[in-house]
This record gives C-alpha cells, structure tokens and sequence, in this order.
C-alpha cells in the first residue's frame, strides 16, 4: 500500500498528498460538543487542507479525515479489543478490511516516552519489524531512529 516514487517520496495514501519540501501545517479545534471535535488543517497561510471530524467518546472511537470539500480521505477507528491503544485507518469512508491501509499501535503496553508501530495493510500478522516508527514528534520509515521523514513542532 505504501509506494515510493523515483523521487524518494513514500505514499501511504495517495501521491497528491506529498510534497517534495517541508510543509508547516496549524491543527486548531473548531467545534467541539460532548462527544463530537472538528479539528481543520490548514496552511501557514491559512488554505484549507484537510478536516478531522468524529466521535470521541460513546462505543464507536471513529475519527475522519476530510478533504476542504468535505469528502472522506481516511477513516481511523480505534479497536477495542486490543491493550496495545490500536487505531485502525481504512481508505474512504469504511472500515471494511479490503480498505485497510495500517495499523498503529503503540510498541508497548507501558511506555514513558510516546512510541508506536505502524504496519501497512500488506503485513496483517505484523511478522518482523514495523514499516513506520512514530518515536516522541517524529515518523521513521522502518523500525530505526535514522532518518525522519515527518516531524512534529509546537509553535505559535
């Protein structure tokens, strides 16, 4: 599921999402109820990128990533049944497992520091090391800590 173009690129979702340069992104929460958050991405400069929208609490822990026109990219539903906090992300708005694109979890049942393991759709029994490490507030293609490919930073 996840390619890499000529130019180094890795796609998870779809090519039109990458960039070839840094992109700095704002997530501010917009509306938030009881037991539904919209969130909207956007642009330094203020373009709209992208939405999250769902429920937080109640049976179904679903969240929805938007395009600006409101269409579904992503669909993230937490499982339940696992003590890893497993999140699952189907393409679209589905959660059929035909639709899977990965599986984050995180690495161990108790951490002190935030670590996950993202495996991609191809690999469901999770054999060998993860495709993704999300170590603190950075994404490592495979299991090192060598080269990120995202980084998160707090500003204002």
């Amino acid at each position: 599921m996840a390619t890499t173009s000529s130019s180094g690129q890795i796609s998870v979702v779809n090519p039109k999402f990458c960039s070839p340069y840094p992109v700095d992104i704002i997530i501010k929460q917009k509306r938030s109820t009881l037991s539904k958050q919209k969130y909207a991405v956007t642009g330094v400069n203020g373009d709209s990128l992208f939405q999250v929208t769902g429920n937080f609490f109640g049976f179904h822990h679903r969240r929805f990533l938007l395009d600006p026109a409101g269409n579904t990219i992503l669909t993230l539903q937490k499982s339940s049944m696992s003590m890893h906090s497993r999140w699952e992300v189907f393409r679209g708005d589905s959660t059929d497992y035909k639709n899977l694109l990965f599986s984050l979890k995180r690495s161990s049942m108790f951490q002190i520091k935030t670590q996950y393991d993202v495996f991609m759709a191809t690999n469901p029994e999770e054999r060998g090391s993860c495709d993704f490490k999300i170590y603190k507030k950075e994404i490592y293609a495979g299991n090192t800590k060598n080269i990120a490919i995202a980084q998160v930073s707090d500003f204002l």
